[in-house]
């Protein structure tokens, strides 16, 4: 009895699973809609910032560095480095460091990846020309993905 359930069970799991909708998508031509808690890109308001580094200190991995722009000091961040912690934005205490859901930062070479204040001052433009959905969960056939109107 045992050599049998041991070929019929992963064989009627196999089976089971032939009909079930894929869970995947087709990226970068469809895209998840972010949730309410996705921790993405910053957004600096130069208005606000006022230099005092507190962001820098704060960083764990030491991916944010004060440079000089428009004559005071702004973050720079190197999202190499970056583990997207929230720690810089709870420490500033003006509010002038932000996060965005704006979560694909890939690029070909590292240097890109470091934002500088201008960057960082300007916010995330989103992908034209794809289709965006969410992922519904639904009772009697588990998650599936709807698209977003």
């Amino acid at each position: 009895m045992g050599l049998v359930s041991e070929i019929l069970t992963p064989l009627y799991q196999a089976f089971e699973h032939i009909f079930r909708r894929t869970f995947t998508i087709k990226y970068p031509y469809v895209a998840l809609k972010p949730t309410e808690r996705t921790l993405g890109r910053h957004i600096l308001d130069p208005s606000k910032c006022i230099g005092c580094g507190l962001c820098a200190n704060s960083c764990p991995t030491k991916a944010i560095e004060l440079v000089e722009w428009k004559g005071k000091k702004h973050p720079q961040i190197d999202y190499g480095r970056c583990v997207f912690c929230e720690i810089c934005v709870s420490m500033c205490p003006k509010g002038a460091l932000g996060i965005t859901s704006a979560y694909e930062l890939a690029a070909y070479d590292k240097a890109s990846l470091v934002y500088s204040p201008e960057q960082l001052s300007v916010p995330p433009k989103p992908v034209e020309g794809r289709k965006i959905v969410s992922v519904r969960f639904y009772e009697h056939r588990g998650a599936a993905h709807a698209e977003v109107k």
